[in-house]
């Protein structure tokens, strides 16, 4: 979503150009957006509260409020049919009920994250994040919560968007600048794939 301008867009994961697809009607900021595994496209409202997004129509409905919880700028599909989010103002790993919002804590992370996001791999059988405040690629064990650090990744991220794509196994991220990288899951190099 461009918060900008509250518009629904699509990202060509090759050239990095954005098309709109639709103009959402809201007052909220979403901060991260993911889809389920159930194909639900569920966000992130104002990083306390979880939404559905019909992407066809833009229609906004409210799911309910993570609980307590916040700072929760990334959330990411799981192994099943639920959700997981990084609260950053509680640094705890989440598992957010995609029926009613209200997330529980898996664990700590164990670091002081700034901005962040989170995004799941199958492949892996865990979560990449990438934090701000450290510029570097880390993954969270699903069933402790703790962050592991990977590698630095070799450019200043301010805000942070992430997701693994299903179908090539590419991290695909954006930050403050709004081009689309890539960032390698094994060194955090970060590739500049074109402007958003």
């Amino acid at each position: 979503i461009d918060n900008g301008s509250d518009m629904l867009q699509k990202i060509n994961t090759e050239t990095g150009e954005t098309t709109d697809v639709c103009q959402l009607n809201i007052s909220s900021s979403y901060p991260s957006l993911t889809f389920s595994r159930d194909n639900k496209l569920f966000a992130s409202r104002g990083g306390t509260a979880l939404d559905i997004i019909d992407p066809c129509t833009c229609s906004v409905t409210a799911i309910g409020s993570y609980g307590g919880f916040s700072g929760v700028n990334g959330i990411t599909s799981d192994q099943g049919i639920e959700l997981f989010g990084v609260a950053v103002t509680q640094d705890d790993l989440i598992a957010i009920s995609t029926s009613v919002g209200l997330a529980t804590s898996v664990g700590d992370l164990g670091l002081n994250f700034g901005a962040t996001g989170a995004t799941w791999s199958d492949e892996d059988d865990t979560l990449y994040s990438i934090d701000a405040s450290s510029d570097a690629l880390y993954t969270i064990d699903p069933d402790t919560g703790v962050a592991s650090y990977i590698a630095p990744v070799d450019m200043d991220f301010g805000t942070v968007g992430i997701e693994l794509h299903p179908e090539n196994g590419v991290i695909y991220a954006c930050s403050s600048a709004a081009n689309l990288l890539s960032v390698d899951k094994f060194t955090g190099q970060v590739t500049v794939i074109g402007p958003m």
